[in-house]
């Protein structure tokens, strides 16, 4: 390593000179021409120094990694508090956030996080995943939708799932067997629980995230379809894309009218069956063997008339087809906290072939 000018290594002769440049015996000493010698601790101090000058302009701006120590719970009030007192502001306003949000009992991390976040939301959930991470949001000074989903910890530090670059992306209508008779759009779909979202492990040590999307002619209309899309990211954390990763025909969806069905590694079968959530019944898929020829992809509740209160709707339950073989899976309507081994129950027979 070379030497800042202003330290120069010398050697005491016995004779109490001083001699640059010769081994043995080495002493420091300091300016140029000078004989006066000066402790090693002092001189190692000011390397020390030196050596942080030169790497903090990499430090500087590094995003800090968002952990469980970044959640912030914010409880009553808070919130509100936020959106009358920060929602004006725009210059300042990660300061005002951060400083409500002190007032409230959030940790110093997560404080860290408001401000990466541009003083727009703040870490409601965190799932350890690997090279990235997925992380949960409130932002409260958005119109529509205030909880996304953030790819976190990678390059970029945060790559929100829902950004509108990737919304707007064409969809192939062949994906869901036609084109709909209106214009239509891909909006967040359903997401939580996140610990239930599909994490793939590329064999080069990459991730893909897989989420899913829905497919409506508005934000506030029916879902036509449900899509699932990928955001991509190499072993390194570097953020590679979106894209289509798999979608299901709906048209042949199983249900009360057909209870069988064949097809192929990779395909995705879906699950139909009325319900209405007002209820508190729900359709329970039994637990898929680990190991067999299908795993649950998602679950999502869908209502007819999304505008009209006890409106009745649909279970929807995706299965993804693995590896051939024939699996029987059984959905039981039932209330979840009320355990009844003399539920409904409906059984279907899927069989998988290799593709």
């Amino acid at each position: 390593m070379t030497l800042p000018a202003f330290v120069r290594v010398a050697r005491r002769a016995p004779d109490g000179h001083v001699c640059e440049g010769q081994s043995g015996g080495w002493g420091w000493t300091l300016g140029r021409g000078s004989t006066r010698t000066v402790p090693r601790r002092i001189v190692m101090g000011a390397m020390i120094v030196w050596v942080g000058l030169l790497v903090w302009p990499s430090v500087v701006g590094a995003a800090p990694p968002i952990s469980t120590d970044s959640v912030w719970a914010a409880p009553d009030g808070a919130v509100q508090e936020l959106q009358s007192r920060c929602g004006a502001v725009q210059a300042g306003r990660a300061a005002c956030y951060r400083a409500v949000a002190a007032r409230y009992g959030a940790l110093p991390a997560a404080l860290e996080t408001i401000e990466l976040l541009r003083g727009e939301g703040h870490i409601t959930g965190f799932r350890a995943a690997g090279r990235v991470d997925l992380a949960v949001a409130l932002f409260p000074f958005r119109a529509n939708q205030n909880t996304a989903l953030l790819v976190v910890n990678g390059d970029p530090p945060v790559v929100d799932a829902d950004d509108p670059a990737f919304l707007a992306r064409g969809w192939e209508p062949s994906r869901m067997g036609g084109v709909p008779a209106s214009p239509a759009s891909l909006f967040p779909g359903d997401r939580f629980p996140p610990e239930a979202l599909a994490i793939e492990t590329a064999p080069d040590g990459g991730q893909r995230l897989v989420l899913p999307y829905e497919l409506r002619t508005c934000r506030a209309c029916p879902t036509l379809t449900t899509m699932w899309y990928g955001l991509a990211f190499d072993a390194a954390g570097r953020f590679l894309g979106f894209g289509f990763a798999r979608a299901a025909n709906e048209e042949a969806a199983l249900g009360v009218d057909r209870a069988a069905a064949q097809v192929a590694s990779g395909d995705v079968v879906l699950l139909r069956l009325p319900a209405n959530r007002t209820t508190g019944y729900l359709w329970m898929v039994d637990r898929l063997l680990a190991g067999g020829p299908l795993r649950l992809l998602w679950h999502a509740y869908r209502v007819s008339a999304p505008t009209r209160p006890g409106a009745p709707g649909e279970d929807l339950w995706w299965l993804e087809a693995l590896q051939p073989g024939t699996a029987t899976v059984t959905l039981r309507h039932l209330r979840p906290w009320e355990p009844d081994p003399n539920a409904p129950t409906r059984r279907f027979v899927i069989e998988v072939t290799a593709r």
